[in-house]
């Protein structure tokens, strides 16, 4: 645990169970949320009570290496945290943000931030004769013709971004033919299909596209879920729009435990095999060799070497794994495997111990769950942090749900269904265009 030891109430405080640590692990195994703690006061340790005066004593009742301890925590309220992380961040001369207190992942932009100030006008000029190579299918919201498919053969259908040449890619919504505006509901439809239709032979031709404003995320559970990860990824926020109407949008992500935390690693842990082969320790027990560490970083970092089975151990219960003691019995040994497919996934960093061929486990960070990869790179260039949720596979948010109500129906269907189907939507960039639409 991190405790603050010179709060002004006298108690001793929980700043956070870090990862790896036996305390977020005992948490975990409850079903506790681990962030339940931040703040929280140690009030008794085995059995024994303690006030505000018995600082010194709660210390050294926690610094006692007899197993099991048994503490009582009394849990902080909202405004006690945010004090708390308040004195923390001055402390260190930082800044808090506690809006994202809990949230551990980098990103953490608003519907401000993610959406486009203005749009972004993308203009394809056709000039061969011969069919499009393009199919055109209704967006979601029947508000424009999107492009669903791009025949093969269609090479020549890009765009000019800036200084790049761009290709004309799937989810695109048309807006203009040869300069003419088509997007809009209802007779805007019929009329983007009537000019389509008719200048579609016509060369040169000209198509203008813009970014959409919708994406559709269908995530569905197999074996890439079997890591921990899910609906509970999402940070939602509530956005107050003109007027009294609100809704849950994506404020960021939360990070999951790596592979080397879930299958069992704890702090000082050393990498004894990679795919079978001995390194540091396992090396050194049997008078072998072993790369070096900086040898072992280049390869776990070399992107062809995967996927990897790292084989991590620790000496065996009963004997002190803080003594230094040069000889490592490997046959006694508490061993255990996790499979990586990419040096991200491992979730922890690495360091030299005490011997030079010791590579051990210094800290765990978190990395990206399955929900935020696959999101991620079903987006592409799309930023996904600030968009609204509109609908739950079908299923319109009503505009009274909140965080809760929207976390707990993603949480059943996942659990029913097996997937889940997410409308997001940039409100931002919708408005623009439909102020566009009606200039």
């Amino acid at each position: 645990m991190n405790l603050l030891m010179n709060d002004e109430s006298g108690y001793i405080k929980v700043v956070d169970f870090p990862r790896g640590s036996q305390a977020r692990k005992v948490a975990s195994s409850v079903n506790f949320d681990p962030e339940l703690f931040e703040g929280a006061i140690i009030v008794a340790v085995n059995g024994t009570r303690y006030t505000d005066e018995d600082g010194e004593e709660i210390f050294g009742a926690l610094k006692n290496p007899s197993r099991p301890t048994t503490i009582r925590f009394k849990f902080a309220d909202h405004k006690d945290v945010i004090d708390m992380k308040d004195f923390i961040s001055k402390s260190k001369g930082e800044e808090s943000d506690h809006d994202l207190s809990n949230c551990d992942t980098h990103h953490k932009n608003s519907q401000n931030d993610s959406a486009v100030e203005a749009i972004e006008f993308m203009k394809v000029e056709i000039e061969d004769s011969g069919p499009l190579g393009i199919v055109f299918s209704k967006s979601l919201d029947n508000f424009a013709l999107i492009v669903q498919d791009i025949k093969t053969g269609s090479d020549n259908l890009s765009f000019n971004l800036g200084q790049k040449k761009i290709a004309l890619s799937k989810g695109l919504l048309l807006s203009h033919v040869n300069d003419q505006m088509i997007i809009g509901h209802g007779a805007g439809m019929k009329k983007a299909f009537s000019v389509l239709e008719s200048a579609c032979l016509e060369r040169p031709l000209s198509l203008t596209f813009i970014d959409p404003y919708h994406n559709l995320i269908r995530l569905k559970q197999s074996e890439c879920f079997s890591e921990k990860g899910g609906p509970e990824e999402f940070v939602l926020e509530v956005q107050k729009l003109h007027g009294a109407h609100a809704i849950i949008s994506i404020r960021g992500f939360r990070n999951v435990d790596g592979m080397a935390e879930t299958g069992g690693a704890v702090i000082g842990d050393k990498l004894l095999f990679i795919n079978g082969e001995p390194v540091g320790a396992a090396c050194n027990a049997r008078k072998l060799n072993s790369p070096n560490f900086e040898q072992v970083m280049c390869f776990l970092k070399n992107p062809k070497s995967y996927p990897l089975a790292l084989t991590f151990g620790r000496e065996s219960q009963g004997t002190s794994r803080w003594a230094y003691d040069s000889s490592f019995d490997l046959d006694q040994a508490f061993t255990f495997c996790v499979t990586i497919d990419s040096f991200d996934e491992l979730g922890c960093t690495l360091e030299v111990g005490s011997d030079a061929e010791d590579f051990i486990v210094k800290e765990f960070h978190g990395i990206n769950g399955p929900f935020q990869r696959q999101i991620l790179s079903d987006m592409k260039y799309h930023k996904c942090v600030g968009l609204a949720i509109e609908s739950i596979n079908g299923e319109v948010i009503p505009s009274y749900a909140t965080c809760d109500i929207v976390m707990n129906a993603m949480k059943r269907q996942w659990a029913v269904d097996k997937n889940i189907e997410l409308l997001l939507c940039n409100i931002k960039k919708k408005n623009l265009i439909e102020q566009l639409v009606n200039s």
